[in-house]
């Protein structure tokens, strides 16, 4: 495996804290057993798969986009907000001259790197370096390596779920993906580093396929990886309630405790604490930088629930790699 040889520092953000980190070796030994197919090298030609799942998502694009355009609800049926929505939409599509994009073309432009994580396809375009794409995949398979059945729900060849990786926060309004969202059709502030979009999910049937992408800005001067790991977390939130009915319920309850904790007003002003999932998402990040002895002592009920799905590892923060240590 390439190393990742560069220098990149963690600064500390959010109520979870940060913690010391352990210079330690690639996780790649531990994992390659547990990979179903040999994790590839950076491709600059996607595979028919990979460009199988972009064009679904394209698809939905499309039909997203002649819904707006289409004839106005019927006036019988709706409320005038609805129709005053539907109104002010179209108008901003037809302002912004999205009514003849082609997304398809627009997928094949700008993704031009890929690289596989265990069946889990990686995308981005020129901007982004290798190292980074390779980091996210040994973060993709660590995160997945205590239960692989995650993964497996994810694999292309069963799914349309795909993960983003862009360099920085201007390169949002060239992703393909994102060309009928507000902030591109109106040029205004994205306000996130990252965004999780998955739909067919029936949690109560189990019905597929799943379709969707998940899209991470590296933050290459500070924190490169946390976001990717967020928005992963993010991504197999849905598959953990499937392999275990009741993750949903223990990760509210932990959130719950949390906010009795700090009490409503406090929590109202931290970022990790906007909702249940974020407080989850937070705290995965800083299980994998470093951040698990601070989890424990801080907010010991969330590292409890992490630990149960995630290996323990020591985070090397001037490679941006991980080895699974004996828990203790």
């Amino acid at each position: 495996m390439k190393r990742l040889l560069f220098l990149l520092g963690i600064v500390c953000f959010s109520a979870l804290g940060c913690d010391d980190t352990v210079e330690v070796g690639s996780i790649a030994e531990q994992l390659q057993a547990a990979v179903t197919q040999p994790a590839s090298d950076i491709q600059t030609t996607l595979p028919d798969d990979v460009l199988a799942a972009m064009l679904h998502r394209a698809d939905q694009l499309d039909r997203t986009r002649e819904v707006i355009l289409g004839p106005l609800p019927n006036p019988l049926y709706n409320s005038p907000e609805v129709i005053d929505f539907f109104r002010k939409r179209r108008d901003e599509y037809l302002a912004a001259g999205v009514a003849d994009l082609d997304f398809r073309a627009l997928q094949k432009a700008f993704y031009t790197k890929y690289i596989d994580a265990g069946g889990i396809a990686i995308v981005a375009n020129n901007k982004v370096e290798d190292v980074f794409l390779i980091a996210a995949r040994d973060a993709v398979l660590l995160m997945t390596s205590k239960y692989t059945e995650l993964r497996e729900r994810l694999l292309l060849k069963h799914r349309q779920f795909y993960m983003v990786l862009v360099r920085d926060y201007s390169d949002f309004y060239d992703v393909p993906e994102f060309q009928l969202d507000s902030p591109v059709i109106k040029d205004t502030s994205f306000g996130f580093a990252g965004s999780c979009s998955k739909s067919g999910y029936d949690l109560k049937f189990a019905a597929y396929p799943v379709s969707g992408n998940c899209v991470a800005h590296v933050n290459r001067d500070a924190y490169p990886l946390n976001i990717f790991i967020h928005e992963f977390a993010h991504a197999l939130e849905p598959e953990m309630e499937l392999l275990k009915p009741g993750f949903r319920a223990q990760q509210k309850k932990v959130y719950e405790a949390r906010i009795a904790e700090v009490g409503k007003e406090k929590a109202s002003e931290d970022v990790d604490l906007i909702n249940a999932r974020e407080y989850w998402a937070y705290g995965v990040e800083w299980w994998f930088t470093g951040g698990i002895d601070r989890l424990f002592k801080q907010h010991p009920l969330l590292a409890e629930l992490i630990a149960e799905w995630f290996p323990r590892v020591a985070y090397n923060k001037d490679l941006v790699s991980w080895k699974i240590v004996e828990e203790e």
